[in-house]
């Protein structure tokens, strides 16, 4: 009763101030001009204000973030389920009836007005006290409640009689020519006055006593006049509908001397000598009053608010010498992006919020059956439409993330003195994450003597700033942390963070950082980069496991890797998400480890003839130009340690089976060009199988004989066979011009083969076709009665995208084709994702009764249809969210001595 009270109390001085504005003749000396924060003292230690309260109100109704939140039920819930909303409304509509004036939400706006604010001071004895000021609306008042002339006293005698109405105890007493009132309800007592069109209620009567003089005062020496509050608050948009406002100077001076008021104990003294000014405020903006948009701005700019406005390199604070390294930068704005993004949206109302919603769903009722105990959020459990918690929380953490993290972050790893690895890693702080920080730093280390078995570091003072750790006794590696202005720094060891001290105060960059090397010729605008040094990561790795068989494995998996002597690899993502590049670059190590790639140096640059001999409905396509002969010549010679003994014992007898001479004749016999296709095909060959893409394989060949002489030989080999064998696959010959096309062929119905794997020349080209039909159309894209691959809006669009059409080897994914492809299988898949959980098996009836088996396998076949059609709508849900991409491609080159690489993810949003 005590909180509706004091609500019909307030209500009661509003009432007054509607008596005391009603009459036209008194307007202009019922306006005092004054801004609310006029009539607040200047030692307020916070403020926060609202303005235009009716305008927010109505934006924020009229917006779907609203709409979805009606929608969810959680207004309904949270008034049924916990009955304090309903409980108010009923005192309120009680107290309504009692003061003659109801109490409801268009009542608050008209108290509200244009502008409200809430301020915090505190006593003497450090006790906090709250004072609201609020610019009514005085003609909706006037309106309502009163008419004919009014003075002061008419108005104090209708304040107390609207107040005693409320059942509140009234008294008053004249200051000047205001009246200054106090409603006690119990042990509660609030104060209250009106100046001209403000409104003032505090629990403290001084700030109300205050409050008068300073309107008496025209508000000189008030709040508003402090230079640092009306400083603040102009750097903000004025057009906000929140500000607030941190008075720091007056938390460091008396009586709170750095700490917080009603004796928490917390030392807030270091965080205070932390920041450079002497007050800093905050506004919230809601961009079209869309709660889905809420964003937060600070007066001041991290470098300029804190002390320490340092901002280094996160590449000049790690080692100049890494093993591996890896770098993020502007992911502030990345977060943003995709708050706004095309791709977001789609996934927002695809199957996979879907699913993620049920997901949620089962897990929240998982753990409410395991745990009796009402747990958090209870009230909200059976919403009827999470789509507003889904995007609120969704945008909220986004945005605080970016407010927290700023925009760069890092690790990297490399070996100290000792011979051992150690760590770094950093991330650059907003304004709201040094904030934390300061604060979390200061108590991090108290909360960690509880901790059992860690050893607390109280303080390592170097360089003016403070390293704290956490360490196990015994353990050569611990947890240190130190705050480089805006830099967030993480070791594994006091001395790696004393070193990235070191390196900041010297000011400038190593000029023989490997990381900055390697990158040099590489764009700048990149979102995250990568650097790894592999041979000496594999000598670390291979010291670390000594002389044992596992060393010997891991040499052997990591050979190809030893081809690079460093790589560096570069990510970027355009603002609106609509496009990813990939860029590298990486130094050729020895011949014998980079032969392959060396051999790619002896092709001179230019576009594959490859993309012009495939068709249109091609889905992958791969291209490698290169010296075919060397790199297969030195794998035949067991080069790069690919193939082992058994492997190579296995191809001299197939050269001696089927007189083959590759060394002399085969290999020496092949192009500079070599691809691979995966073409789209929607008609099944027959009723069993489903569509299967066409495969494709194509060589270019100098010579023509000796492969012939290989398909010759295979033919005859194999009709041989089939004299003993009739299921032997037979070669068919049939002539396709001047060329001869060989179709693999079985008789042995009892082992069907659902494609006809076909070898023919194309042009200078050999190609291996899993299907007849694949070699129709490349002879179509001859004859130009198809497109070519590279004639498609596919290929403008990825030339369009930056990737370049010369270089050695080149590979292009058609996503939605692909998807395509995909969804013919939908039926397939659906069926092969039913399991025993989804349907159990049915028992064999103990009795033996046949006719009931039978019965229950009708029912368990039925049962698992339906379940199979429910999993081909999550196929197909699968299928569709992924549509937003719109190709994958990528090109490399080995130009002398360095490897470059440029790959591109296309996004789209396709609505379906």
């Amino acid at each position: 009763m005590r909180t509706a009270a004091i609500i019909g109390s307030i209500a009661a001085v509003s009432l007054g101030i509607g008596a005391a504005l009603g009459v036209a003749a008194w307007r202009s000396a019922t306006r005092s001009e004054l801004p609310v924060a006029a009539v607040l003292p200047p030692s307020t230690l916070y403020y926060v204000e609202a303005r235009d309260a009716r305008g927010l109100i109505d934006g924020v109704g009229s917006s779907q973030a609203w709409a979805d939140l009606r929608a969810s039920g959680m207004l309904e819930m949270a008034s049924d389920d916990s009955g304090k909303l309903s409980e108010l409304a009923d005192k309120l509509t009680e107290l309504s009836k009692k003061i003659d004036y109801p109490l409801n939400g268009e009542a608050a706006l008209k108290l509200l007005g244009a502008e409200a604010a809430v301020a915090i001071s505190v006593d003497p004895k450090s006790e906090p006290h709250f004072t609201i000021v609020t610019r009514i609306d005085v003609d909706a008042l006037a309106q309502d409640l009163l008419s004919g002339d009014l003075d002061w006293r008419a108005l104090h005698d209708e304040l107390n009689r609207r107040a005693e109405l409320a059942e509140v105890e009234v008294t008053s007493e004249v200051v000047g020519d205001y009246q200054l009132s106090a409603m006690t309800d119990g042990e509660t007592t609030v104060y209250a006055t009106l100046l001209e069109d403000l409104l003032v209620v505090s629990d403290d009567k001084s700030a109300v006593g205050t409050a008068i003089n300073l309107r008496v005062a025209e508000g000189q020496g008030s709040l508003h006049a402090l230079p640092s509050f009306t400083d603040e608050l102009a750097r903000l948009s004025a057009a906000a509908p929140v500000r607030d406002w941190v008075n720091v100077a007056a938390m460091r001076a008396p009586p709170l001397n750095g700490t917080l008021p009603s004796g928490a104990g917390v030392d807030l003294a270091p965080v205070l000598d932390a920041i450079a000014v002497d007050a800093v405020a905050r506004s919230i903006e809601l961009p079209t009053h869309d709660l889905y948009q809420m964003t937060w701005t600070w007066s001041r700019e991290s470098a300029e608010l804190f002390k320490d406005g340092t901002s280094p390199r996160i590449r000049d604070v790690f080692p100049p010498q890494p093993l591996m390294q890896i770098e993020a930068q502007r992911l502030g704005q990345l977060v943003e992006a995709w708050e706004v993004s095309p791709i977001r949206a789609h996934l927002a109302d695809s199957w996979l919020a879907e699913k993620w919603g049920e997901l949620m769903a089962d897990a929240e009722e998982r753990v409410r059956a395991a745990v009796p105990a009402p747990l958090p959020g209870e009230d909200f459990d059976g919403l009827d439409d999470t789509t507003f918690l889904t995007k609120f929380m969704g945008h909220m953490s986004g945005t605080f993330l970016a407010a927290t993290f700023g925009s760069d972050a890092g690790s990297t790893v490399w070996v100290r003195d000792d011979g051992k690895p150690d760590f770094l890693a950093a991330v650059r702080l907003g304004t709201d994450g040094r904030w934390i920080e300061m604060l979390t730093s200061a108590s991090a280390t108290a909360a960690a003597e509880r901790v059992p078995d860690v050893d607390a570091v109280q303080g390592i003072e170097h360089a003016g700033r403070t390293i704290r750790g956490l360490q196990s006794p015994g353990s050569p590696y611990g947890f240190y942390w130190v705050a480089i202005g805006d830099l967030f720094v993480m070791g594994g060891s006091a001395d790696a963070l004393i070193e990235a001290l070191d390196r900041v105060e010297t000011g400038a960059p190593d000029p023989e950082n490997a990381v900055t090397l390697a990158a040099a010729e590489l764009p700048a605008d990149h979102r995250f980069l990568f650097f790894v040094s592999p041979g000496e990561l594999i000598e670390l790795v291979r010291g670390a496991l000594g002389d044992t068989p596992d060393a010997d494995e891991v040499l052997a998996m990591t050979a190809e890797a030893q081809a690079v002597s460093s790589l560096v690899m570069t990510c970027y993502v355009a603002d609106d998400f609509s496009q990813m590049d990939f860029r590298v670059r990486a130094p050729l190590a020895d011949d014998e480890a980079a032969y392959g790639l060396r051999a790619m140096a002896n092709i001179a640059q230019g576009s594959s003839r490859i993309f012009d001999l495939l068709p249109e409905r091609s889905i992958w396509t791969y291209a490698n130009r290169n010296d075919l002969s060397s790199v297969l010549a030195n794998v035949r010679n067991g080069g790069l340690g690919v193939f082992g003994e058994g492997a190579m014992g296995a191809l001299n007898e197939f050269e001696q089976r089927f007189d083959v001479d590759f060394d002399g004749q085969l290999i020496p016999s092949l192009g500079n060009e070599i691809g691979m296709a995966l073409l789209y095909e929607a008609v099944a060959l027959d009723e069993e199988t489903p569509p299967i893409p066409g495969v494709l394989l194509v060589v270019a060949v100098d010579d023509r004989d000796p492969v012939i002489a290989l398909f010759e030989s295979l033919a005859d080999t194999l009709a041989e066979a089939a004299i003993d064998d009739a299921g032997t696959p037979q070669f068919e010959r049939t002539m396709r011009g001047d060329f001869a096309e060989y179709r693999l062929v079985t008789s042995d119905s009892a082992t069907p083969v659902p494609f006809t794997p076909t070898m023919t020349f194309v042009g200078d080209f050999l190609v291996l076709a899993l299907d007849e039909g694949s070699i129709d159309d490349l002879l179509a894209v001859q004859d130009g009665a198809l497109r070519a691959h590279s004639a498609t809006d596919l290929a403008t669009r990825i030339r369009a995208a930056g990737v370049a059409v010369d270089g050695n080897e080149f590979a292009h994914v058609d996503w939605n084709l692909m998807l395509d492809q995909i969804s013919l299988y939908a039926t397939h898949l659906g069926n092969f994702m039913v399991d025993e959980a989804d349907v159990p098996m049915p028992e064999f009836p103990d009795d033996g009764d046949t006719d009931e088996w039978q019965r229950r396998i009708a029912a368990y076949e039925t049962a698992r249809e339906a379940a199979a059609a429910e999993k081909v709508d999550d196929v197909i849900g699968m299928i569709e969210m992924c549509r937003f991409i719109d190709f994958m491609a990528t090109t490399s080159s080995v130009k002398g001595e360095l490897l470059e690489g440029h790959s591109v993810t296309r996004f789209q949003h396709v609505p379906r």
